[in-house]
């Protein structure tokens, strides 16, 4: 599906000689430069947003794995508390 035409706002941009050679190699037959300057800055902002999002989602699993990993030290503590590893063993009597 095609987007819907926005309206234009003319620019005017130097570029460097090499860039406008490597943007010409890239024009198909009768497509304007300013098409393709578009497409791929649109194509530059698609990567940066789902740069960003991937950044937000590494985020948020760190920090609930942290908030789990400490969950389980403190009751890993609890529990080591309540063990008696050095403390002598009542004798069971038989």
């Amino acid at each position: 599906m095609k987007k819907p035409r926005t309206k234009r706002v003319r620019v005017t941009v130097s570029l460097p000689a090499d860039l406008v050679r490597r943007l010409d190699r890239k024009r198909r037959k009768g497509t304007p430069r300013s098409r393709i300057v578009e497409a791929l800055l649109e194509e530059a902002d698609k990567r940066r947003e789902a740069s960003e999002l991937e950044a937000e989602i590494d985020e948020y699993y760190r920090k609930r794995a942290t908030e789990e990993d400490d969950a389980i030290a403190r009751a890993a503590g609890k529990a080591a508390k309540r063990l008696q590893i050095d403390e002598a063993v009542p004798k069971v009597r038989r």
